[in-house]
């Protein structure tokens, strides 16, 4: 995780839904949120579409949430979601 010196950069949050091994099988990128425009108790509300390859097994997954460093694609924070979500054909 980075400290906050090194967020002074453009963001990006995304979800991610990865398998057990914690391969992401489908990934969706937000809009950046501005760290300069930050200010203590925000609370950052973004909708992702996921779309999941008709190849994909029928399985569980986890789904997470987390925001990266667009200049170098650091991940600045990864929460895993405490529901698991099942892929169904």
């Amino acid at each position: 995780m980075g400290s906050a010196a090194d967020t002074r950069t453009a963001t990006i949050n995304y979800a991610a839904l990865r398998d057990a091994n914690n391969k992401s099988i489908a990934v969706g990128d937000g809009l950046g949120f501005p760290v300069e425009q930050w200010q203590a108790g925000d609370v950052l509300v973004q909708r992702h579409q996921l779309f999941v390859s008709a190849a994909t097994v029928e399985d569980d997954y986890v789904l997470y949430t987390g925001i990266y460093r667009l200049n170098d694609f650091v991940q600045l924070s990864t929460v895993p979601l405490t529901a698991t979500l099942r892929v169904q054909r």
